[in-house]
């Protein structure tokens, strides 16, 4: 397990990522796995309440499926965030059916998790605030094309960032996931376009599938408000 300690957006944040054992399930190897976590947050004062996003990749679709499963099993109540699951088979170095990547942050002061859900209902969470930050699960969409893709989901992600008061000025980050078969220059000319003002780091990686199959690409923001 790689666990590491930074600060950023003047906040300290603890990331931790690992694979589940070799030989489990998609499902038995993500409880497993969230217990490893469990335990090494313990160790740095925190503890799955504090997390605020989680990434999960998985070796095939069903193994993604499974695990995602699990996830929101456990990381319910005061542990639910933000999250984003993809098809990623080259993100995995062991045999193991899937990886995590976990982000917690230590808040300031009692600072409580604000959490609001889609209406109507989706699995993940739309966002997630959290002593002045903001946390947008993955966006992606079934639409026929890339740039359609990208449209609609920039749409959503407006909607979040109005709703919970905030614009996309107020991003300090951008996280893209795209299919491998996609143009990573296409993508940033449409953002661009997409967005004009769009002003925050934009990371992008490449993997081979999402929830959907018709998904192109998923987007997460993270926000000062």
């Amino acid at each position: 397990m790689r666990l590491i300690l930074f600060s950023w957006l003047d906040h300290e944040f603890v990331g931790l990522s690992a694979e589940a054992e070799a030989g489990l399930g998609a499902a038995e190897g993500l409880r497993a796995l969230l217990g490893r976590v469990d335990a090494a947050l313990a160790g740095q004062g925190l503890s799955l309440a504090n997390t605020v996003r989680t990434r999960l990749f998985g070796r095939d679709r069903a193994g993604r499926e499974q695990a995602a499963a699990a996830r929101r099993e456990r990381l319910g109540g005061e542990a639910r965030s933000v999250s984003s699951s993809f098809v990623a088979p080259a993100r995995l170095e062991s045999s193991a059916a899937v990886g995590l990547e976990l982000l917690a942050m230590r808040p300031s002061g009692g600072a409580a998790k604000t959490l609001r859900e889609y209406d109507p209902s989706r699995a993940p969470l739309r966002y997630l605030s959290y002593d002045s930050l903001l946390f947008l699960s993955g966006v992606t969409s079934e639409r026929p094309t890339l740039e359609q893709q990208v449209a609609e989901i920039v749409a959503e992600i407006g909607e979040s960032l109005a709703q919970a008061g905030a614009t996309w000025e107020r991003v300090a980050l951008t996280s893209c996931f795209l299919r491998r078969d996609q143009d990573h220059a296409t993508l940033r000319r449409l953002l661009r376009e997409a967005v004009p003002g769009l002003s925050s780091p934009l990371e992008c990686e490449l993997v081979d599938g999402f929830a959907g199959e018709e998904g192109l690409l998923e987007i997460e923001v993270t926000a000062a408000l």
